[in-house]
């Protein structure tokens, strides 16, 4: 808990700090998000399957261990598999995606699985280990998304089974608005409540005109589908040993009646896309929280990020108090050239101990910060020999920093 808000850059005289409250990081919740999607997948391919309940839930605590296992280790293992996929060379590259590709057709050696319905899921934990970039958790989702799809057309018309579909779509947005704000968050410090708030609300726009299209449309959908030779599409039970010699044949006669139902399956997409669109701008103005920008959340991989112009250089104190603060910030400053930026509201003592813990060598004297400490919260002015020595202290670190900057790399 810490009782005032203020920087040490800014006069708050008699301000005292009794410790601080953990900022909640946008890695946990991106992970999370990704083990829901995960569950998901595996309730949409394994509920419709069994009819043993105790089968059933034995089946989902199993993938739950196994997805929360893999989400678990990627997101504490996060920098070190970065460093190695950074550092694949393209025939391991290839390894790798073989490796993938031997996860997703390995249900085709049983009799009871099928690969376009089960190989997604069995993909699931190898792909969500690697999902460590933003190029590889939104390959990842994608690979979700497809998986979804494909086990989807094996539903029927219980409600239970749209309400299937459409919490792998909540779950879905929820991990890709997740993923923006943490890979795009990270390098500037994004933390507290405030980033998964406004991943709720955003969701939450998008998600409320999403489900009322998707139940229109399966109020409105045929009960067997748009052709009846195409019912075994639906199933997707092409893939597999059992039902190798198995195949599609459309007869010549129906043709003409297959062209014009895939032109009203056109024309029901395009009208679902325009509800979702106006459900989604009539629920964002009735909001009473308005989105700042006007993107979905599957969107934000189009948005341009530029720099915000400089804010106003806060208030200068003066006297000995005002040199002894801004020696300490010429110290500060001088450490953007080994890559340690003090963040948005970072305490002193924040940020010198972040420095300790990432670059030891470049730690400061603890008595820079009491000098600093008693510059600003201190009821008596300090003495000269207190800015002397606050001088002596700076020098002393940058020369310090010249060295280090000087000697060769190994």
């Amino acid at each position: 808990m810490r009782i005032t808000g203020q920087n040490p850059d800014q006069e708050a005289p008699g301000a005292v700090e009794i410790g601080e409250a953990p900022e909640i990081g946008m890695w946990g919740p991106l992970y999370f998000a990704l083990w829901l999607t995960g569950m998901a997948l595996a309730a949409l391919v394994n509920i419709p399957r069994f009819s043993s309940g105790w089968m059933l839930l034995t089946v989902m605590l199993g993938w739950a261990g196994g997805l929360g296992l893999t989400a678990a280790l990627a997101c504490n293992q996060r920098l070190p598999m970065q460093d190695l996929l950074a550092g694949l060379l393209p025939r391991e590259r290839l390894l790798l995606a073989l490796l993938i590709a031997a996860f997703f057709f390995s249900p085709a050696i049983t009799d009871h699985f099928y690969v376009f319905i089960d190989g997604w899921l069995w993909t699931a934990p190898l792909f969500m280990l690697i999902a460590v970039t933003p190029l590889t958790t939104r390959a990842f989702l994608g690979f979700m998304l497809a998986g979804a799809w494909m086990a989807a057309m094996k539903s029927g018309r219980e409600p239970w089974e749209l309400a299937l579909v459409l919490a792998f779509g909540v779950s879905w947005l929820i991990a890709i608005g997740a993923t923006h704000f943490a890979y795009t968050g990270d390098p500037h410090g994004l933390a507290g409540w405030w980033p998964i708030w406004r991943l709720a609300v955003s969701v939450t726009q998008a998600a409320l005109p999403a489900t009322v299209a998707a139940v229109g449309i399966w109020l409105v959908w045929p009960i067997t589908g748009l052709h009846e030779p195409f019912r075994g599409i639906r199933a997707i039970e092409l893939i597999g040993p059992q039902t190798a010699h198995r195949g599609i044949k459309v007869p010549p006669a129906d043709m003409a009646v297959l062209v014009w139902q895939m032109f009203i399956v056109l024309i029901l997409i395009v009208w679902t896309i325009w509800v979702m669109l106006y459900l989604r701008r009539l629920f964002g103005k009735r909001s009473s929280s308005a989105i700042a920008v006007d993107l979905m959340p599957e969107q934000t991989a189009h948005m341009e990020y530029r720099a915000a112009p400089p804010r106003k250089a806060p208030p200068k104190l003066g006297g000995v108090r005002g040199q002894i603060v801004a020696l300490w910030r010429v110290w500060s400053e001088a450490m953007r050239a080994e890559n340690e930026i003090r963040r948005d509201g970072e305490t002193a003592r924040e940020f010198t101990g972040r420095v300790e813990g990432e670059l030891p060598a470049a730690a400061p004297a603890p008595e820079m910060n009491a000098l600093l400490e008693k510059a600003h919260y201190s009821p008596d002015e300090p003495r000269p020999e207190d800015l002397d020595r606050m001088r002596r202290l700076v020098e002393t670190e940058l020369s310090k920093q010249s060295l280090r900057r000087q000697t060769p790399m190994e």
